[in-house]
């Protein structure tokens, strides 16, 4: 079953602790927070998705973790998959044998990386929500969609007009 809003909350509001995460929360400081608490590199690629009715995957390699995203994607939907899938790490979710996520004749014509490293490797990907670890993952990807935007936008403002950043922190306007 999966958690609810609160325990997301409560699960967020700790995880950032550990990430050493103080608002505002940009993109590039949870990506890099990551890398730092799983102690490996953190690669996003944009590949062709569209068969296989994912639009996201996280497959964790043996020296780095892999987050693929439909070449499609971008902007605020690119972000949302991201966060989809780190969701997925940072509430510890067990990924599934590649092999019953996509055809074999995928792997075999997925030219990023070597088809023997991709065989026997697990992963989880962004495409039904019937299963609770889906579910769980979207929901608290939402969450940080929504901690990283405002976070970017409080950056941009303040290296855009930082009396305007000024005035809205004194006024509570965030």
């Amino acid at each position: 079953m999966a958690a609810s809003a609160r325990q997301l909350r409560k699960h967020w509001s700790e995880m950032r602790g550990r990430l050493s995460l103080e608002p505002p929360v940009t993109e590039v400081q949870l990506l890099s927070a990551v890398e730092k608490l799983r102690e490996r590199p953190l690669i996003i690629a944009p590949v062709e998705m569209d068969s296989q009715g994912a639009c996201g995957w996280w497959v964790p390699l043996p020296s780095f973790d892999l987050v693929l995203v439909d070449e499609q994607a971008s902007g605020p939907r690119r972000l949302a998959i991201i966060l989809h899938e780190l969701g997925h790490m940072l509430l510890g979710h067990t990924p599934r044998a590649v092999g019953s996520l996509v055809s074999p004749q995928w792997v075999a014509d997925f030219d990023l990386l070597p088809a023997s490293l991709l065989q026997g490797a697990t992963g989880l990907a962004r495409s039904s929500y019937a299963d609770g670890a889906e579910e769980e993952a979207e929901r608290y990807g939402t969450m940080l969609f929504g901690q990283i935007s405002e976070g970017e936008r409080q950056v941009a403002d303040q290296a855009a007009d930082p009396m305007l950043a000024l005035l809205r922190d004194s006024l509570g306007c965030g």
